[in-house]
């Protein structure tokens, strides 16, 4: 993915959520999985306010391991982050989003 402006993602699992969710394992129109996390900021005592974008696989189960583990512990480099207000989730917040 070079750019995640446009695309569009259903929500597979999530976990968190506070205005929308936090940690979001979505498929991606390819079929790819990506794992977006917004971890909390102790600092100032607010979640961040971007997604960090992380590559999961394109295998279902692989995926679904991978976002636990996100979930856990903060991983390591993601590909890029995408600021949260650029994100428009459906009307539960909770199935499918596009970023714009």
């Amino acid at each position: 993915m070079n750019s995640p402006e446009g695309s569009h993602f259903i929500v597979v699992d999530y976990r968190g959520f506070y205005d929308v969710p936090r940690h979001i394992l979505a498929r991606d129109e390819a079929g790819s999985y990506w794992v977006f996390a917004s971890f909390f900021d102790d600092d100032i005592d607010e979640y961040q306010d971007h997604f960090s974008l992380y590559f999961a696989g394109g295998d279902l189960a692989e995926a679904k391991a991978a976002f636990v583990r996100h979930c856990e512990v903060e991983p390591g480099q993601s590909l890029c982050s995408v600021p949260i207000l650029r994100c428009t989730f459906d009307e539960t917040s909770r199935a499918a989003f596009t970023i714009g």
